[in-house]
Protein backbone atom coordinates (compact mmCIF):
# COMPACT_ATOMS: atom_id res chain seq x y z
CA UNK A 1 0.00 0.00 0.00
CA UNK A 2 2.82 2.40 0.75
CA UNK A 3 4.90 1.72 -2.38
CA UNK A 4 3.15 4.39 -4.52
CA UNK A 5 3.97 6.99 -1.85
CA UNK A 6 7.68 6.25 -1.57
CA UNK A 7 8.66 8.97 -4.07
CA UNK A 8 6.87 11.71 -2.07
CA UNK A 9 8.70 11.41 1.25
CA UNK A 10 11.71 9.75 2.83
CA UNK A 11 11.56 6.10 3.78
CA UNK A 12 11.99 6.84 7.47
CA UNK A 13 8.54 8.47 7.53
CA UNK A 14 7.04 5.12 6.63
CA UNK A 15 8.24 3.62 9.88
CA UNK A 16 5.19 5.06 11.67
CA UNK A 17 2.54 2.80 10.09
CA UNK A 18 4.73 -0.22 10.76
CA UNK A 19 5.17 0.88 14.36
CA UNK A 20 1.42 1.34 14.78
CA UNK A 21 0.82 -2.14 13.37
CA UNK A 22 3.33 -3.63 15.80
CA UNK A 23 1.67 -1.89 18.76
CA UNK A 24 -1.76 -3.17 17.72
CA UNK A 25 -0.40 -6.69 17.34
CA UNK A 26 1.27 -6.47 20.76
CA UNK A 27 -2.01 -5.50 22.36
CA UNK A 28 -4.23 -8.05 20.67
CA UNK A 29 -1.88 -10.86 19.69
CA UNK A 30 0.68 -10.95 22.47
CA UNK A 31 4.45 -11.05 22.52
CA UNK A 32 5.06 -13.61 19.76
CA UNK A 33 2.73 -11.91 17.31
CA UNK A 34 4.28 -8.54 18.02
CA UNK A 35 7.83 -9.87 17.65
CA UNK A 36 6.99 -11.48 14.32
CA UNK A 37 5.21 -8.31 13.19
CA UNK A 38 8.17 -6.15 14.21
CA UNK A 39 10.64 -8.32 12.29
CA UNK A 40 8.44 -8.56 9.20
CA UNK A 41 7.78 -4.81 9.36
CA UNK A 42 11.48 -4.00 9.44
CA UNK A 43 12.23 -6.34 6.55
CA UNK A 44 9.23 -5.11 4.51
CA UNK A 45 10.16 -1.50 5.15
CA UNK A 46 13.70 -2.19 3.98
CA UNK A 47 12.67 -4.30 0.97
CA UNK A 48 9.88 -2.10 -0.41
CA UNK A 49 10.58 1.43 0.81
CA UNK A 50 14.36 1.98 0.97
CA UNK A 51 16.78 2.33 -1.92
CA UNK A 52 17.78 0.17 -3.66
CA UNK A 53 14.21 -1.07 -3.91
CA UNK A 54 13.34 -4.79 -3.87
CA UNK A 55 16.56 -5.76 -2.11
CA UNK A 56 17.52 -6.08 1.52
CA UNK A 57 20.28 -3.48 1.17
CA UNK A 58 20.22 0.04 2.54
CA UNK A 59 22.11 2.79 0.72
CA UNK A 60 21.78 5.67 3.19
CA UNK A 61 23.19 5.80 6.71
CA UNK A 62 20.06 7.68 7.81
CA UNK A 63 17.93 4.76 6.71
CA UNK A 64 20.18 2.37 8.63
CA UNK A 65 19.46 4.38 11.76
CA UNK A 66 15.74 4.27 10.96
CA UNK A 67 15.99 0.52 10.34
CA UNK A 68 17.45 -0.17 13.78
CA UNK A 69 15.16 2.38 15.42
CA UNK A 70 12.09 0.66 13.98
CA UNK A 71 13.41 -2.74 15.04
CA UNK A 72 14.15 -1.61 18.61
CA UNK A 73 10.84 0.24 18.99
CA UNK A 74 9.00 -2.83 17.68
CA UNK A 75 10.67 -5.02 20.29
CA UNK A 76 9.80 -2.52 23.03
CA UNK A 77 6.17 -2.44 21.88
CA UNK A 78 6.09 -6.24 21.92
CA UNK A 79 7.38 -6.24 25.48
CA UNK A 80 4.76 -3.77 26.73
CA UNK A 81 1.94 -5.49 24.90
CA UNK A 82 2.72 -8.82 26.45
CA UNK A 83 2.79 -7.24 29.91
CA UNK A 84 -0.75 -5.91 29.64
CA UNK A 85 -1.94 -9.26 28.27
CA UNK A 86 -0.22 -11.07 31.14
CA UNK A 87 -1.99 -8.82 33.65
CA UNK A 88 -5.35 -9.72 32.11
CA UNK A 89 -4.53 -13.43 32.32
CA UNK A 90 -3.40 -13.03 35.94
CA UNK A 91 -6.64 -11.22 36.76
CA UNK A 92 -8.66 -14.08 35.28
CA UNK A 93 -6.71 -16.63 37.32
CA UNK A 94 -7.22 -14.58 40.48
CA UNK A 95 -10.96 -14.47 39.87
CA UNK A 96 -11.05 -18.24 39.33
CA UNK A 97 -9.17 -18.80 42.60
CA UNK A 98 -11.52 -16.47 44.45
CA UNK A 99 -14.52 -18.34 43.06
CA UNK A 100 -12.95 -21.61 44.22
CA UNK A 101 -12.38 -20.17 47.67
CA UNK A 102 -16.03 -19.10 47.93
CA UNK A 103 -17.15 -22.57 46.82
CA UNK A 104 -14.91 -24.17 49.46
CA UNK A 105 -16.31 -21.93 52.21
CA UNK A 106 -19.89 -22.76 51.20
CA UNK A 107 -19.08 -26.47 51.32
CA UNK A 108 -17.49 -26.15 54.76
CA UNK A 109 -20.70 -24.53 56.04
CA UNK A 110 -22.79 -27.48 54.80
CA UNK A 111 -24.19 -30.05 57.25
CA UNK A 112 -22.80 -33.06 55.37
CA UNK A 113 -20.13 -35.45 56.66
CA UNK A 114 -16.50 -34.33 56.42
CA UNK A 115 -15.79 -37.08 53.84
CA UNK A 116 -18.53 -35.83 51.52
CA UNK A 117 -17.41 -32.23 51.88
CA UNK A 118 -13.78 -33.17 51.22
CA UNK A 119 -14.76 -35.21 48.14
CA UNK A 120 -16.78 -32.30 46.68
CA UNK A 121 -13.99 -29.80 47.38
CA UNK A 122 -11.36 -32.08 45.82
CA UNK A 123 -13.61 -32.59 42.80
CA UNK A 124 -13.93 -28.83 42.36
CA UNK A 125 -10.17 -28.39 42.80
CA UNK A 126 -9.49 -30.99 40.08
CA UNK A 127 -11.93 -29.23 37.74
CA UNK A 128 -10.64 -25.72 38.46
CA UNK A 129 -6.89 -26.04 38.90
CA UNK A 130 -4.31 -27.52 36.54
CA UNK A 131 -2.99 -29.87 39.17
CA UNK A 132 -2.81 -33.57 38.36
CA UNK A 133 -1.57 -34.39 41.88
CA UNK A 134 -4.95 -33.59 43.41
Amino acid sequence: MLVPLRDYTSASNFAFPFMALTIVMAEFGGRRSALVTALISVLSWDFFLTRPYLTLQIASKHEIISFFGLAICGLIAASFGSRSRRKAVDLGATRAHLKLLHYTLRQLEADDSPEQIAARILGELRASLPLAAL
